[in-house]
Formats: structure tokens, sequence, C-alpha cells
């Protein structure tokens, strides 16, 4: 094995090229080189590596015993090298890009007022909604910014914001009377399907809120939808009940019933513990605090929220 210096990517890249095409002449086509090169760099690389990486034949380049238990490592490599490109490129085309991730449950309105915030400063920023698993993962690697995720989530070792918690209500069929501040009928639910949206978007919120359905009936029929909003075209055909943002309760065809605060959805702004600050130097968790807090104000205001109820 020699310590010669070379672009092991590029030499890395001639061996892939060799084994898969079988063949010095096609590997020289594939990489739009020359086959004198090819061969003069497979050589240096296993040279430089100290294996025997092809048997070189008059008709065939065959792969050793040693080549084939590398190639699969060197075929990795390749790809992680395009994936890493591909990404700087990216992040180099979004340039001061602020990104914030959002979980599929936070309403309209609060993301407008979270991006509006977080964009006070100058920043260009692009929300993007996720799973809260996948929010929180990219946090932590620095892909986002921030987000805002579902709560119950597991945080890992994010900084997380305060808790907010804006009112949801239980959306029934119109057939099943006026929309009503009274006491919940949970027994009329029975043999009814509960419908939400996927548990993958975020599962223990999603458990949670099972949990609080089963405490009132026992052994719910769960039935899981893409959107928010074909929630409300199963609802509206009759076939079930949802528990959703208060927002609903304003759509045609449905009635709503007023829920307990336990039912509340509940927000918390995450971010990197060692990434707090924006390119102002602004608490960006603080930022999207006063966001959500204010959402949730408002939500109270405009009459969307419904308040509490017996159980």
């Amino acid at each position: 094995m020699t310590t010669t210096r070379i672009d092991l990517l590029r030499h890395w890249a001639i061996f892939v090229a060799v084994a898969e095409e079988g063949h010095f002449g096609a590997a020289a086509d594939r990489l739009a080189m020359t086959q004198p090169s090819v061969s003069q760099g497979l050589r240096r690389l296993e040279d430089r590596v100290g294996l025997q990486l092809i048997d070189r034949g008059a008709r065939a380049a065959v792969v050793t015993a040693e080549g084939r238990r590398v190639l699969p490592l060197a075929r990795t490599l390749l790809r992680d090298a395009e994936h890493l490109a591909a990404e700087a490129g990216r992040i180099a085309a979004r340039g001061g890009t602020l990104e914030c991730g959002v979980a599929a449950a936070v309403p309209t309105s609060a993301v407008a007022g979270a991006v509006a915030a977080l964009a006070a400063s100058g920043a260009r920023v692009e929300a993007r909604r996720a799973t809260c698993p996948r929010i929180v993962d990219a946090v932590g690697t620095g892909e986002m910014a921030c987000g805002v995720v579902e709560d119950p989530t597991p945080y890992a070792d994010l900084a997380r914001g305060r808790l907010h918690r804006l009112p949801r209500v239980l959306l029934v069929p119109a057939g099943w009377g006026p929309s009503a501040r009274r006491r919940l009928d949970w027994a009329r639910l029975a043999g009814h399907h509960l419908v939400t949206t996927p548990r993958d978007e975020c599962p223990a919120a999603h458990d949670l809120l099972v949990d609080l359905v089963a405490a009132r009936l026992p052994l719910p029929r769960v039935v899981q939808v893409d959107r928010a909003w074909d929630i409300v075209g199963r609802i509206a055909g009759g076939e079930g009940y949802a528990v959703v943002d208060a927002a609903f309760a304003r759509a045609s065809g449905l009635a709503w019933r007023a829920l307990p605060r336990e039912f509340d959805l509940r927000l918390r702004a995450v971010v990197h513990p060692e990434r707090q600050t924006d390119h102002a130097q602004r608490d960006v968790r603080a930022v999207l605090d006063e966001a959500l807090a204010a959402a949730a104000r408002d939500a109270v205001s405009a009459g969307t929220a419904v308040g509490d109820c017996d159980d």
C-alpha cells in the first residue's frame, strides 16, 4: 500500500465503473475517459489501498473477492458524495432562508403568525409541513432552524418553548342535531368511527387523543385519513366524529360539541439549544412563543374557541 496522494472519490468511481461494466473500454466510455487512463487510475487505487480489486483478463475485467467486499462500500461513498453535493447546492440556493418545521395539526392562522414574527427581522422564512418526529430530527441536525410541534412529543435534546393550548371541538354530522355547548352524550358515539389524521404525524399526541376518547368511550374505532380537510368530508358523510381545531366548527353541513380543556390542541416551539438566535440575535424560541400565544388569544377573541364544558 502506497501513501501517494490521489483523488480517492474519482478513483473509487473508476473502480465502480469497471466492476459494473466488466470491461475497461465500457468503463472508459461511461466515465468519458480514455481506456489507458481508466487502467492507470484503477492501478493507482489498488496501490493506495493495498488490494487487488479487479482481475484483468483478455476479454473481461472481473471483480476479485476483495473487490466484491469493497464494492458496496464504494457505491455508498459515491451516493453519499452525490447527496452531499445536491444538499450543498440546495443550501446555497436558499441562501439565508430560515426554515421552520410545522406540524400538520398547527392551524393556518398560527403558521402565518409564526412566519410573520420570524420574518420581522428581515429574514426570508420558509414554513415546511412535516411530521413531529421529522421536525425534531431536522432541528437537531440543523436542517431546520426551529419548529412547532404537537405536545406531547419526544424532544430529544432540543430546547422547548412554553405550552400553548388552542381549543378543539367534537365535530359530528349535522343530522346529529344543532351545535351546542351542552353536556356531551358520549354514549351516542358508540359504534361510530373516530376519524383522525395519520398517527405518524405525531404518534404521542395521537395516542393521547385516543386515550382521552377511550376514557369516555371504551375501545373507540379509529379511522385515519390523509389530511385534516379529509376529515370534514368523512364527517359530513355521516361516517363518524372527530376532534378538530375549533375553526372547523364553521364548516357547513356539520355540527359541533364543546370539549373539556384536556382535549385542547397542545403546541410547543422547539429549537436547538446551541442555535437559539437568528441573524438579528433574536431568541427564536421566544419569538415563536409570542406568536403562538397571540394565535391562542386571537382564537378566543374571534369566537372560534368554544370554551370549556362538562364531561
